[in-house]
């Protein structure tokens, strides 16, 4: 028979070796730092204060329009328009008149609110008997700044025409009105200037400007027209609207 194994010895285990505490830590020592140093007028950066922002510019108190009496003239002839920008006019028809040129033309707009010329030797003074049923003309002043638009938009062809006003605009302060006929800035006649001109001279000047426009409305002219022929026993117009 084969001989029986040796036994395998048991293992033997290591040794437990208990390690020291550490040595306690030493306490760290504080130290105080310094306070920082006073700052001295060298090391700081001289400022000075802005001073107080100017007072508001005050908004120019309205100035009211200026009424004055239209010239008028009543024709002796019938003249018939013979070019785009003349006024056909009819014998004893009444006329505000608004410019007489050199060369024998005057330009007058009837009681329909039409404008145009004609033959100024066909047309004599004209002063009514009640010259308050008939449209005045106002001088508006209008204040207003290179920031501030006038606040108004212009159409036709001389004369130029105001077909809006913008609310609380310089234009409406001013006392202008949608259906004011441009006649005259600032006391230069500007009834035969188109729209381009017109707008031309209104833009121009300082910075802070004062403009003087002088209007009729044609919204009164026609409305009165109206009121006066009603009331009339000889209508000086013919086929009124």
């Amino acid at each position: 028979p084969a001989p029986a194994p040796a036994p395998v010895p048991a293992p033997t285990m290591a040794a437990q070796v208990t390690m020291p505490p550490p040595p306690p830590m030493e306490p760290v020592a504080m130290v105080k730092l310094p306070p920082p140093p006073s700052p001295t007028p060298d090391m700081m950066t001289a400022r000075v204060a802005p001073p107080a922002p100017p007072p508001a510019a005050a908004t120019p108190a309205a100035i009211p329009p200026q009424y004055v009496t239209m010239p008028m003239c009543r024709a002796l002839y019938d003249y018939q328009q013979t070019q785009a920008d003349d006024l056909t006019i009819n014998a004893r028809e009444i006329l505000y008149f608004l410019i007489e040129r050199d060369d024998g033309w005057a330009q007058g707009m009837n009681l329909h609110g039409q404008v145009g010329f004609f033959p100024s030797a066909y047309v004599e003074t004209f002063s009514p008997e009640n010259p308050a049923a008939y449209t005045k003309g106002r001088t508006c002043t209008v204040s207003v700044s290179t920031t501030e638009q006038l606040g108004m938009s212009l159409t036709g062809q001389r004369p130029v025409l105001i077909d809006m006003i913008v609310p609380h605009s310089a234009a409406e302060t001013a006392g202008l009105r949608a259906g004011d006929v441009i006649l005259e800035i600032n006391r230069k006649p500007c009834a035969a200037k188109d729209t381009p001109e017109v707008t031309r001279v209104l833009l121009e000047g300082s910075p802070q400007r004062t403009i003087l426009v002088s209007v009729v409305n044609r919204n009164d002219i026609i409305a009165d027209a109206l009121r006066a022929n009603a009331t009339s026993k000889q209508p000086s117009n013919h086929s009124l609207v």
